[in-house]
């Protein structure tokens, strides 16, 4: 008897469910609610402004970095030139009668000793040059206009110019192009009293 009532049971429910789909699908369907198109416009017009104001403040904030960026640059060249006319002021002195740069042979390469020759700026400066090797080289500074040949196993002295510093000038073997070159430094000299 239990089975049977359930069996009723879940025969009207499943009718009722029946009819309301069928009262469901006679009954057209509601389209959604539109929504106003000056809603639409407001909203889309807040947008705007909104991401307008972000960008404002994107493009201050990188004109604000840009300027600070400038100061620091600014800064960085007063600094410098500042350095520099310390240096040159105070400047450095030079007593060596003549710089020592050896030519010699180095693995398979001919290269000059130091590399990086310094002397101080003014007149009267020399570099002593030996050629370590068993034939001729040459050394040239084409800024100073200096060239000369180094026979081998002799010392070989070399007047300069005038010189003005700050100033780098290149140096080579004019005779062996492949070899290493080296460069002359010219440092500013301490103003003679001091």
């Amino acid at each position: 008897m239990r089975r049977v009532s359930l069996g009723l049971c879940t025969a009207a429910a499943l009718g009722a469910g029946a009819l309301l789909g069928c009262e469901a699908a006679e009954k057209p369907a509601q389209p959604p609610a539109a929504v106003p198109v000056e809603k639409v416009a407001e909203n889309a017009a807040e947008k705007s402004g909104e991401a307008a104001d972000l960008a404002t403040g994107a493009a201050e904030s990188a004109a604000e970095a840009a300027e600070q960026a400038g100061s620091a640059a600014e800064a960085a060249e007063e600094l410098a030139g500042e350095a520099a006319a310390t240096l040159t002021a105070l400047g450095f002195v030079d007593d060596r009668d003549a710089v020592q740069v050896l030519n010699i042979k180095l693995g398979t390469r001919v290269t000059f000793v130091p590399a990086t020759i310094v002397v101080t700026a003014g007149t009267g400066r020399k570099l002593s040059i030996f050629n370590d090797t068993d034939m001729p080289h040459g050394f040239r500074i084409p800024g100073l206009a200096v060239e000369v040949l180094l026979p081998p196993g002799e010392e070989t002295l070399v007047v300069l110019p005038p010189l003005l510093g700050p100033q780098i000038y290149g140096s080579e073997c004019h005779l062996h192009v492949p070899h290493r070159h080296a460069s002359l430094v010219v440092l500013p000299a301490r103003p003679s009293g001091d």
